[in-house]
């Protein structure tokens, strides 16, 4: 085309040249020019909290929080439209993490329309399909109406700062579609509680031979958005007296309880030892986990008495973060002084006795139990001579004992071998200098002779402590 338009200029056709010129401009022009005519169909989409981006604080330091969107539609075509809603792109956080369709609920709010039938009239999910949320009359008026957005931090799953992208279409022969940005930040405030059982940070156990008390230390935690949450528990101090004498190796015992949103661990009675524990993990919005404590009955009289008082550390991670909990623990051990002596049905007896019978055999099991620290004797008291039923009495050398340990090599038995059974208090036992609790056996043996009597015969003996 260029080259036939030299040509015509280097001919001179001047008029032929002007003509084509100005009429394929002229087309051009009309080719290209936009319509100045106003949309008879189209809408717009505006936060009430102003500015042109659906924005959310941070969600999590409140239970709920609203947003809500005023929908316009301008019609002048006089026929029947539907505004549509849908995600167009997800709610996702600087590391990528998308939230699912459950995370926002969407309503219409009653009321807020004038004319047409509004839709959503419940809390629904806002995913990617369509959703239908609002349909005109049929003559088609131009309308306004308003949408709610609920964000809540237990539905969110994850923190971080999300971004996404909703649109809002109309429909009739026509369709107009809008974009409103939304922002929201995730990142839920956590509160941690502990209370222990005797008072706020603060668990006391009191204990004896016979009963002992249980205590708790309780943890609960709120406002977590999805994060990976542990707690560790650690012993900063065992329970020590005010001799700095630790509590014995075994005799604090501990579990976890409750925790029904999380993993807990430990749930049966463990020994508390100093090293670092995971106790509980989760990634729920919300908990509460007990630490149950108690002392073994059976081993507080090997425990020295008094008042034991140490530190418990609760780490509470989250987020690459820690925060520090401390809770007092302490255990009253009662004093424990007693004695129990288990004798045979019949007593120290024997029945039937002649002059030609067997030697016969008695035993007597002692145990004591003592956490006072401190050394003690056992004391026999041999109140009666061995005699029957007619006053007879037994000739002394015939009528000799002896005692054993039992389980233990705690302490020291006065006779080991026979000797004989003297009438009066004597030490059969003496405890070790720690005055530890001891168990040990005592017979009794009749020799028959040939001038006894025959008959039955028996000894009223009593056992009792003291203090060396």
């Amino acid at each position: 085309m260029l080259k036939n338009f030299l040509q015509i200029i280097l001919k001179g056709q001047k008029r032929a040249l002007c003509y084509w010129f100005l009429t394929n401009f002229a087309v051009g022009i009309l080719a290209v020019t936009p319509s100045t005519g106003i949309a008879a169909l189209s809408l717009s989409a505006n936060p009430i909290d102003g500015g042109n981006s659906l924005r959310w604080g941070r969600v999590g330091t409140t239970l709920e929080e609203n947003k809500e969107v005023r929908i316009r539609v301008s019609a002048s075509e006089g026929k029947q439209y539907q505004v549509y809603q849908r995600m167009v792109e997800p709610l996702v956080n600087e590391r990528g993490i998308s939230l699912g369709p459950d995370a926002i609920l969407t309503y219409g709010l009653i009321g807020s329309n004038s004319t047409g039938t509004l839709y959503l009239q419940t809390p629904e999910n806002f995913g990617f399909g369509d959703q239908l949320v609002y349909t005109s009359g049929a003559d088609g008026d131009s309308d306004s109406f308003t949408v709610v957005y609920s964000a809540s931090a237990d539905r969110l799953g994850a923190s971080g700062s999300f971004s996404g992208r909703i649109g809002y279409t109309i429909r009739s022969d026509t369709q107009d579609t809008v974009y409103l940005n939304v922002y929201l930040d995730a990142f839920g405030e956590l509160k941690i509680d502990l209370q222990g059982s005797t008072s706020q940070d603060r668990v006391r156990l009191s204990c004896s031979g016979v009963k002992t008390e249980e205590g708790y230390i309780q943890i609960s935690y709120s406002g977590n958005v999805g994060e990976p949450i542990k707690i560790y528990q650690e012993v900063e101090t065992l329970p020590q007296n005010e001799s700095f004498e630790a509590i014995n190796q075994g005799l604090l015992k501990f579990m976890i309880s409750e925790g029904a949103q999380g993993e807990s661990y430990y749930q049966t009675s463990s020994d508390l030892d100093e090293k670092r524990i995971l106790i509980y993990s989760s990634e729920a919005g919300e908990d509460t986990i007990r630490v149950n404590f108690a002392v073994q009955p059976e081993d507080v009289d090997n425990q020295k008495a008094g008042l034991f008082s140490g530190k418990l550390r609760y780490i509470v991670e989250r987020m690459g973060t820690e925060k520090d909990l401390s809770a007092h623990l302490e255990v009253e051990v009662k004093p424990v002084f007693n004695i129990d002596v288990q004798l045979p049905p019949e007593g120290v007896s024997f029945s039937k006795l002649l002059p030609t019978s067997e030697p016969q055999m008695s035993e007597v099991y002692v145990t004591v139990k003592s956490n006072l620290g401190k050394p003690y004797m056992v004391i026999q008291d041999v109140v009666s001579v061995l005699t029957n039923e007619k006053g007879h009495e037994i000739d002394k050398e015939y009528f000799s004992m002896k005692g054993e340990l039992v389980e233990t090599d705690r302490g020291k038995m006065v006779m080991t071998e026979f000797a004989p059974v003297e009438q009066g208090e004597a030490p059969i036992f003496f405890s070790d200098q720690k005055g530890s609790s001891a168990k040990f056996k005592m017979f009794y043996r009749l020799r028959p002779y040939a001038t006894m009597e025959a008959g039955d015969y028996s000894s009223a003996i009593i056992y009792s402590l003291g203090e060396m």
